[in-house]
């Protein structure tokens, strides 16, 4: 998959992004740790990013996950990552998005335009019916993101994630597909309302948070590191 928008596009990884993603990870390492759950030294090395890439298409066959990468258009390099994990089909048809952004790219409205491809192609591609992001409240960069692409806040989480051995509360927003968007663009979920197919489950549960979270983050101006926003790795 790849979707293109202004300044950046969004695509699925394969196992050549893997040292272009050693390399987000490494230079962001400390960034990225502020808000998302710990890792083990092992991840910074390229046979664990290959796995991690090749876990996440296995996922994606299965319908359980979709990781992309974010990347500028001018110079094609990998900035940060976005997901849609732990996809729920039958009644809920749901997924929660979790994303992480360079550090050095925040505040240029890359991460708004990421998640806005997404958005789009998780209620017109995957015909999901509802996305959700968790976001710890002193990551108002994040929550600004959330907010300019349309999410709404739906609540406080207390202790919803284990942050450096610290149990964090979290902001839960959420986007609902409007049935008229659909109609009016003529798209129309197959039968059983699924599409088979879907950072991963943490690893699947490594939050959506790495937005560089916003991690899932286009870190406006307060951005600070990964979404919770799960990003599995």
């Amino acid at each position: 998959m790849k979707k293109i928008s202004q300044h950046i596009y969004v695509r699925t990884l394969t196992e050549s992004d893997a040292e272009a993603l050693l390399t987000l990870e490494r230079e962001n390492r400390t960034y990225f740790q502020q808000f998302t759950p710990l890792v083990q030294d092992d991840f910074f090395t390229v046979p664990r990013q290959k796995e991690r890439i090749n876990r996440s298409m296995q996922r994606r066959a299965k319908d359980e996950a979709y990781m992309h990468g974010i990347f500028l258009n001018e110079t094609d390099a990998l900035i940060g990552t976005i997901s849609l994990h732990s996809v729920e089909r039958g009644p809920i048809q749901g997924a929660l998005l979790g994303y992480v952004l360079d550090e050095r790219q925040g505040g240029k409205g890359y991460m708004t335009e990421a998640i806005r491809l997404i958005i789009d192609y998780a209620f017109y591609e995957l015909y999901l019916h509802r996305i959700e992001a968790g976001v710890k409240p002193s990551n108002i960069g994040s929550i600004r993101v959330l907010e300019k692409t349309g999410f709404e806040n739906e609540g406080l989480h207390r202790k919803k994630v284990k942050i450096n051995d610290q149990w964090e509360d979290h902001y839960m927003f959420a986007i609902i597909i409007q049935m008229s968007h659909r109609v009016k663009t003529n798209k129309k979920a197959p039968q059983n309302e699924g599409a088979s197919g879907c950072r991963e489950n943490l690893d699947s549960f490594i939050f959506s948070l790495k937005f560089s979270t916003i991690p899932f983050y286009n870190r406006e101006k307060h951005t600070k590191g990964r979404c919770f926003s799960h990003v599995p790795h």
